[in-house]
């Protein structure tokens, strides 16, 4: 699967990877990134998850794009 982007209420936004299960349901894991990133292993993890029956997805937490505008400021 592409990566996604989650939006946030303040207009923000960040990437996450999702790995869906074969069957297309399951139970849901959120897979926290080690320092370097959404990685290969990352991804590699979260795929693990999914083969396992789970929705696995692995968010770049650290990524986030703040919208200052939504808040009132400017940047």
């Amino acid at each position: 699967m592409p990566d996604i982007t989650i939006q946030s209420g303040d207009g923000g936004s960040s990437t996450a990877y999702p790995a869906e299960s074969a069957s297309g349901t399951g139970a849901g894991i959120l897979v926290i990134r080690k320092i370097f990133g959404v990685n290969a292993v990352m991804r590699g993890i979260t795929d693990a998850f999914a083969a396992q029956g789970y929705f696995a997805i692995c968010p770049d937490i650290f990524r986030y794009q703040p919208n200052p505008t939504a808040r009132g400021t400017t940047p």
